[in-house]
């Protein structure tokens, strides 16, 4: 899921620099901003060897790493700026942004409270305040937070939006519709504002049961975010893993070394169930749910580069060697036990790519369990299109043709690695969970190897943030109102019934 559109923010700074320290970071600043993200760094870390208290210089390094996803090395570049000027409200808002990734949200509350006390006029942390406390179920109090803010100028698209989600989840559909077109067509509010409005837009209309406008407004969102996508050039990719991944060849290919149980990896299209099922797992006490890590998935998309090689995926795979495979596989399992603590005994890493990259978890990972996550195809299809995905991990997701497409992509590889990996897997039908969920929950657990917990039968109440588009829906006990969803759409999914090869 992209993360909220945050107002990009000056930092404090303290301290005189010298006319060339300036210029050296001016150039970082300049490289950072045009994502030479390597260019930036290098400049930073030349201007801290010469002094390693220079904030402008760890505030970047912060930034960087934010962006890079090495959030711990982030944070300590944040508390070392901190260190040095602790009354910068600029930092402690970094920070903030920082655990709400992680899901930590009472430490993002705390550090925008902080910031706030710095600087009481600071309205773009007053604004992501009532963003979190939208997205933990605290609504008055998200409302309390900008009850005095006007609904106008730079900051005004973004409150908005979460004025417009706090009505959506508290049942109040027409006001949630009439906050979003009294500012969707204004001049110059933002193709990432408009998008998320009209995908809230949407969602309104379709609790008001009219779907032709939350068909429209759906339409309208996902022209704003389309991006490039070849169907024939995704289909090959898959037909090159299905060939490449014979059971013989897989049986030839090293192997890491350990033997760790701690990981579970969820493998299902966006939508079908897979953060319910993460929720349930997290919910027993020796269980722990990791959200959408995405180690696996840059060492997938980077392996060639990472081993020294023109040999594309998976091609590279057989010049993976054991040690190579266990120096990936230990980092990944070291940061799944700083995560989750010594009394788990499964963490789960519910990415969306993992339906992808399971041969390459195969490999590092031997003795890891999978769950299959499945529901109804124009169900997940339908409920892609109608929600925020990112369009540059998930670039079919914006057409309907397209949705269906990468839907039978992922159900012929997910039933290929059932016949030539020997990971355990366990299938679990969205359906049947929230149909007879005891019985389902059960066989879940007992896959992992856990032992029963009556916790595990109500995952929403864990408290947990989750920081998926699935956040609100995990804070409600099961429902099954969304199965079927799709017939009332029927009239206007025909490319997507033609790509699934379903009859309309």
């Amino acid at each position: 899921m992209r993360k909220p559109q945050k107002p990009q923010m000056k930092t404090h700074q303290r301290g005189a620099t010298s006319a060339r320290t300036q210029m050296e970071f001016a150039r970082a600043k300049q490289a950072f901003e045009a994502g030479d993200w390597n260019s930036a760094s290098e400049i930073c870390r030349q201007i801290l060897k010469k002094n390693k208290k220079d904030v402008h210089a760890l505030q970047l390094m912060g930034r960087i790493m934010a962006q890079s996803g090495r959030d711990e090395e982030a944070i300590s570049y944040f508390n070392r700026s901190l260190k040095h000027n602790p009354r910068d409200p600029a930092v402690h808002f970094l920070l903030a942004e920082l655990a709400l990734v992680q899901g930590r949200a009472a430490v993002a509350l705390d550090r925008l409270d902080k910031a706030l006390r710095l600087k009481p006029s600071f309205n773009t942390a007053r604004i992501q305040k009532a963003a979190v406390l939208e997205r933990i179920g605290r609504y008055d109090e998200a409302r309390q937070t900008i009850a005095n803010l006007p609904v106008r100028g730079k900051d005004a698209g973004y409150l908005t939006r979460i004025l417009a989600r706090i009505a959506l989840h508290t049942g109040r559909h027409q006001e949630a519709v009439d906050l979003a077109n009294a500012i969707i067509d204004q001049p110059g509010l933002g193709l990432e504002t408009t998008m998320q409005l009209a995908f809230i837009r949407g969602r309104a209309y379709d609790h008001l049961g009219e779907p032709q406008r939350a068909m429209e407004s759906w339409d309208m969102a996902n022209r704003l975010i389309r991006t490039s996508f070849d169907p024939e050039a995704y289909r090959r990719a898959v037909d090159r893993e299905l060939e490449f991944f014979s059971r013989s060849t897989v049986e030839r290919l090293p192997s890491a070394t350990n033997h760790s149980e701690l990981p579970v990896f969820i493998a299902g299209m966006p939508r079908s169930g897979t953060t319910l099922i993460e929720q349930i797992i997290d919910a027993h006490p020796r269980g722990h749910g990791a959200g959408e890590l995405t180690d696996i998935d840059a060492l997938y998309l980077d392996l060639p580069q990472r081993l020294g090689t023109t040999t594309p995926y998976p091609h590279c795979l057989p010049e993976l060697a054991a040690e190579e495979a266990e120096g990936f596989a230990e980092p990944y399992l070291q940061k799944l036990r700083k995560l989750a603590g010594r009394d788990a005994l499964r963490v789960v890493n519910k990415s969306l790519l993992n339906y992808r990259c399971l041969g390459l978890i195969s490999r590092l990972f031997p003795g890891a369990r999978v769950l299959y996550s499945w529901r109804d195809p124009v169900d997940v299809c339908l409920s892609i299109y109608m929600n925020d995905l990112h369009p540059t991990m998930h670039p079919y997701s914006t057409d309907l043709a397209h949705i269906g497409l990468a839907y039978r992509q992922a159900e012929r590889l997910l039933n290929h690695w059932k016949e030539v990996l020997d990971l355990p897997v366990l299938e679990v039908r969205y359906e049947q969970l929230v149909s007879d969920q005891e019985p389902e929950t059960r066989r879940m657990i007992d896959f992992c190897s856990l032992d029963w917990h009556e916790s595990c039968l109500n995952p929403h109440s864990s408290g947990r943030t989750v920081m998926t588009l699935s956040y609100h829906q995990v804070s409600k006990p099961m429902y099954k109102s969304a199965i079927g969803r799709y017939e009332r759409y029927r009239p206007y999914l025909g490319p997507l019934f033609e790509a699934l090869g379903c009859a309309t």
